[in-house]
């Protein structure tokens, strides 16, 4: 079972314009298990992070993975990673919301694996953040990069069956 203590939840580009680029089934999917494991993780009291791409041709983060209310908050981002942090108008950085609330672990899912998610996720280790992953709760359009991508992440992260967190979030 998967230890959850000193976890948080890291939620990348899910926004509408990089959404309707995948087959509605694999976006379906996608956004079904999210959503189970954002609403598990707030029941059990862990923060999520959402990076947002701040361009406005890819919309907010969908609504269905933002809860109403719970330890959370959405950060934009103009980079791959969203821990490589420029935003000089915000008071905060992601990394350091995640220290206040005890974080150091994260699980990082979302789009697009190969680009930001693996940027994310390395930046989050270069953090010093322990990072895992599950391939369910990531996708790409560009299904080799993705088999590559986490081929690569294996040999550097920690990888998570789906099923191994919900469980332990309940």
């Amino acid at each position: 079972m998967l230890d959850t203590n000193n976890l948080g939840i890291v939620v990348i580009d899910m926004q509408p314009g990089f959404l309707e680029a995948l087959d509605d089934r694999v976006a379906a999917l996608l956004k079904e298990r999210l959503s189970r494991v954002v609403e598990l993780s707030l029941k059990k009291g862990l923060p999520i992070i959402y990076f947002e791409t701040s361009s406005h041709s890819c919309g907010k983060t969908d609504p269905v993975l933002i809860p109403q209310e719970g330890d959370f908050r959405v950060f934009e981002k103009n980079t791959l990673d969203g821990f490589a942090w420029n935003n000089f108008y915000a008071e905060q950085t992601p990394q350091d919301w995640l220290r206040e609330r005890g974080i150091t672990k994260v699980l990082v899912s979302g789009l697009y694996s190969p680009s930001c998610v693996l940027n994310t996720a390395l930046g989050a280790k270069a953090n010093k953040f322990e990072v895992l992953y599950s391939a369910d709760l990531m996708d790409s359009t560009f299904k080799m990069s993705e088999y590559f991508t986490l081929r690569y992440l294996c040999n550097y992260l920690q990888p998570v069956s789906f099923y191994s967190l919900v469980e332990s979030l309940q």
